[in-house]
This record gives C-alpha cells, structure tokens and sequence, in this order.
C-alpha cells in the first residue's frame, strides 16, 4: 500500500514551499507539562459544543468494517486493541469539566470492550442481512463523551474461515487518518501474536494533547495571526451557495441523510489524470475546476465557495497519532467572465494552493473571527465540500481528510470492506471521490431534509457530462457545454433513496432562475421582472416573514389581485415554508 496519496502529497509539497516564504521554520511540538490540565483542541471543543447541542447522537460516529477470510481471536483482537490504547493517550480520554470548562481526561487503565457475535450456519441472504444490520448497530450506536470509552470493537464468526471485524471511535478522539495508523499497528501486534515476528512499535514523539495545549498556546501567542489576517481578507462578504432544493430549508437541520454511489469510467478518469499532468497541476485541482463550473451552472452564481475537509497532519510528529486532527478549508473562486476551462484551471490552483499554505488556522477559529450569520440550518461559511483520495481504500493516508464515514486507508488485499450507511449528512452535499481500479468512485453524501435521490443522481450524471466536454476541449467556456437529458451513470452499490413528490413550484422556479436568470419571469404590460430580480425580492419577502416567525404550520393570507406583486409575494410565502391562502380582493 502506498503510505501517501501522490495528489495531495504534491499540493503539501507546493504548500510547504509558500509556508516556508512567510515565516520560519516551526520548531518540534513540545511534551506538555506533567500534571498539567490537558485543554481540548480547537476541533474537539466544537465537537463537544455539538453533541450537548444533541446529545446521544451518531452523527460524529467513525465506524469501519472489513471481512476477513479467516478466523479471528477474540482474546487477541482485544489485547492487540488494548496494547495500541496503551499507546495512544486519545483512544483512553474522556471529556471531563475542570472549573466549568470542557478538558480531555486521560485515563490509565485502557478500556476498548469487545463483541463478539456467532453468525455461523446462517443462510446468505439471511447472513448478509445480519452482517448489514450489526454494521449499522455497531456504528451507530452513542458514545457517551463524559464516561466512555470512546473506542469499541467487534467481531463476528461468519464461517470456519470468514470473520467480521468492526470498530468505532468517536470523531472527537480520532480521524479517518488515525484508522490507518489504528489498523496498521493492528495488523502487527496481531500478527506478532499469532506466530508472526515479535516486533517493538517504535515510541511515539508526542501525544495528541500535547498538540492541543501546543495549538492553544500558539494561538495565544498570536502564532496564527497571519493566516488569519489571509482568511478573513479572502473571505470578507461570504456569500451563501443557494443550490436549488427539492424541499425547503427546515429551520433546524436533523442531519437525516444518504449515500449516493456512482462512477466516473476509467477512460474519463485517465483523461482527468493526463490533461492535470499535461496543466502541471493536480488532478483534485482539476475536479476542483469542474465541480465549480457544475455550482456555477446550478446556481448562476459567479462567487463559488465550498468546502475541503483536510487531515491538517503537516508535522512530522502528528503522523503517527491517533486523534481529532481534521481541519477544514474555505475554497472561494470567482467564476465571472464566463471563463474557458483551463483559464478556470488557473484560478482554481492560486485559490488551493493559497488555502493549503494557510491551513494551520482552526475552521473554529475562523468562524468566530468572521461572526457569519449562525442558524441552526445550515454549516457555517460553507455547505458543500470536495475531496479526492488518488488511491483506492487509501482515504487517510494522504493530507486530506475523509467525513467520518469513510473507510480506512488500510490495504484491503483479499479483505472486502463493509459498506456502513448510518443514514446521516453533517452538510448539504458531500463529494468525496476515490479512485479505484475501474475510475473514480463518487461517494456523494447528501442532505434528505433537501434533496431527493434523483437530483443528487442528475446532479452527478451532469458533473460527469462536464467534465467529460471540457477536458476534451479545456479551451470551451464553462457554460459552452449544454447540460443534456440525465442519463445515470454507472452506479455503485444502492443508495438510500427518498423519493418523494416532486418539487414544489417555488423549488421549480428557483431551478429555472437558476438556469435563466436574465430571462422575463413576469410582465404585465408595464412593468417586466426578470427571473434574478423575482427570485431577490421574493428572498426579501421570505427573509421578513422568516424574522416574523412565520414557517412550517403558518397561514399567511395575501389580498392581491393578479399582479406582479402577487407572484412576488407568493413566492416569498412558499420560500418562508408557511402555507399561501390567497383572498380575493372582489369578496367582503
């Protein structure tokens, strides 16, 4: 198995350059001091913010599955986990309160309980659903953040030479990265243990603690003020990506969500690689380009920001670690002027590699520097994120990050990994894009409180189609390619669908507006609307009657005859999620 993903490791390579540019050389992550109160990081205390938001939650879950052919131990699946929680502090911590503030309790006992299930003599359908249904389980099941352990792990016996292994962290102590640090010490002490070579783990260099109380006296030492300075000049007057949706934005995100899985074919995914390698960049850039004229073309906005999940592990010393270490970053590109694909390129690769070289600042920090307008329905500052994996199965083993469902980075050989859908979106839309041996693999996690299933298959049957035309002809503006009939495109596994009425009429117009903003919505005969300027001021009748309370279960009657201020008015009714009873002016 590869230890780094070739694509990202060039952009930490570039990243690195330019960091080296603005300041000197940082020195080692020093050992905290002993006793001391061992602070939560940036990241864990907007975890733990999170879960007394929602408590008992699954949303923050890390869960992995793999098969075996073989018979698994028990008794030494748990001493090679108890073994690795000995040596990573983070896999025994607990969130205790010291003088009212959350810190990581350590703990010297480690714990990481154990199932074991006996699925043997099942009939394979029957097996298969077992299998499916103790995934879910497993993965999905709480952690409690004050008493833990955060860690648990289980093992099933399928056949005399077919073993199901299962383990879960929660986020707030571990990454998608860390399952590949978790699975390859693994693999040695269990190996070691049943008749392998005897091996010594090599010392850890420091402990994720000491990164947290490290990353908090950074900051208060104004460490990270020039990458703040850069961030919150970048992203001064964010605007909000508003995506077209098949249901209106509910005021308070239940995370409810679902997995879509299709393919992007090896020869489109050769060509992706060979115009990214002819272009002197990297393919995620490249995706990158694409994915922004896809938003551009949705939404007919010019300033596109998403998000990229990235594992913020740019020290040596944080390779080895188990912990939270995932960071995410900010992309803003500005697609005005109908570029052509490769000038699109270019903006595209100043704005990664300016974000990679500014990665240090915590998103947490970030959020709180910019004060963005918080509501309980939506991600602040970004709703929509990006990211590629160049290997198969290698989704940490490179500096970005996967989403918490994610499996890990560890050489699967003959092993076959379980499939875990835990039925959750923390955002919007979510591609994450792997590649495999037949193309890249979109794994596309999305909102179900806003999209059905065939929008989010449209959405990726159009991406594909994009792509296709402009790395073709990379000299083609990016509206020059016409977005055709939706055809699937090959798919993955089944996804949970939700596959409801289709969308109301304000979620038609808003795609239409979308499509032809500049196009006469309405006209009267004295006065004409175009599509952008009904969709903005109908946003300002919803935005008021939002700020009045108005929502799910609201009536409001609107007494107008025909008229441009009806539509208006009615659209911004539907917009605000309250019901439209329309009085008629001739009637007492």
């Amino acid at each position: 198995m590869a230890d780094q993903n070739p694509d990202s490791a060039r952009r930490q390579k570039l990243a690195a350059l330019l960091r080296a540019r603005q300041a000197p050389a940082g020195q080692a992550i020093p050992h905290r001091c002993p006793g001391s109160v061992a602070p939560l990081s940036f990241a864990q205390a907007r975890l733990w913010f999170l879960d007394q938001l929602v408590p008992d939650s699954p949303f923050y879950n890390v869960p992995f599955g793999i098969r075996i052919p073989g018979a698994l131990d028990p008794a030494t699946v748990q001493a090679a986990l108890i073994a690795i929680a000995a040596r990573h502090e983070a896999l025994r911590t607990t969130i205790a309160m010291v003088d009212g503030q959350p810190v990581q309790q350590i703990h010297n006992d480690p714990q990481v309980p154990l199932e074991t299930h006996d699925l043997t003599g099942l009939p394979p359908a029957e097996a298969a659903e077992r299998v499916a249904a103790l995934a879910l389980e497993h993965g999905t099941r709480p952690f409690d953040l004050r008493h833990g352990p955060l860690v648990r792990a289980a093992v099933a016996r399928l056949g005399p030479a077919d073993s199901l292994f299962l383990l879960a962290m929660h986020h707030i102590v571990s990454d998608g990265w860390s399952l590949g640090v978790l699975a390859r010490e693994f693999q040695v002490l269990y190996a070691a243990a049943t008749g392998g070579p005897a091996v010594d783990l090599p010392p850890l260099p420091i402990q994720y603690a000491d990164f947290a109380a490290w990353q908090r006296q950074r900051h208060a030492r104004g460490g990270l003020a020039a990458d703040l300075d850069y961030w919150t000049t970048q992203l001064a007057d964010l605007p909000v990506l508003d995506l077209p949706t098949d249901y209106p934005r509910p005021a308070v995100q239940s995370f409810s969500g679902a997995t879509l899985v299709r393919l992007l074919p090896r020869d489109l995914a050769d060509r992706i690689t060979a115009l990214a390698r002819s272009e002197r960049t990297t393919v995620f850039t490249l995706l990158y380009a694409g994915f922004i004229a896809l938003l551009h073309r949705y939404t007919g906005q010019d300033d596109i920001v998403i998000g990229e999940p990235v594992a913020n592990r740019n020290r040596l010393e944080l390779e080895p670690l188990i912990g939270f270490f995932v960071n995410s970053l900010v992309l803003r590109t500005s697609v005005a002027g109908n570029p052509s694909f490769r000038s699109l390129l270019d903006r595209a690769r100043a704005t990664i590699l300016a974000a990679d070289a500014h990665q240090d600042l915590p998103f947490e920090l970030l959020v709180e520097a910019l004060h963005p307008e918080r509501t309980m329905g939506r991600n602040p500052l970004f709703q929509v994120s990006l990211q590629f994996f160049a290997d198969a199965g290698a989704t940490e083993t490179s500096p970005t990050e996967t989403s918490p469902t994610e499996t890990s980075p560890t050489e699967t050989g003959t092993f076959a990994p379980v499939e875990i859908e835990k039925g959750t979106a923390s955002l919007d839309l979510a591609f994450d894009i792997h590649e495999t041996a037949d193309g890249f693999q979109m794994r596309i996690e999305f909102s179900t409180d806003l999209f059905r299933a065939a929008t989010i298959e449209a959405m990726a049957t159009h991406y594909a189609q994009l792509l296709g035309a402009l790395v073709g002809d990379p000299e083609r503006t990016i509206t020059a390619v016409p977005l055709g009939e939706a055809k699937p495109v090959p798919a993955v596994g089944s996804p949970a669908a939700n596959n409801a009425a289709p969308p109301l009429p304000h979620l038609r117009f808003m795609q239409q507006a979308s499509a032809t903003p500049d196009a006469v919505a309405l006209d009267d005969g004295e006065a004409r609307l175009t599509y952008a300027e009904l969709d903005t001021r109908s946003d300002r009748i919803a935005a008021a009657l939002v700020a009045a309370g108005a929502g799910a279960e609201t009536i409001i009657g609107l007494h107008l005859g025909r008229s441009i201020g009806f539509v208006t008015a009615a659209l911004g009714i539907w917009k605000a999620g309250a019901a439209l009873l329309a009085l008629d002016p001739a009637l007492p």
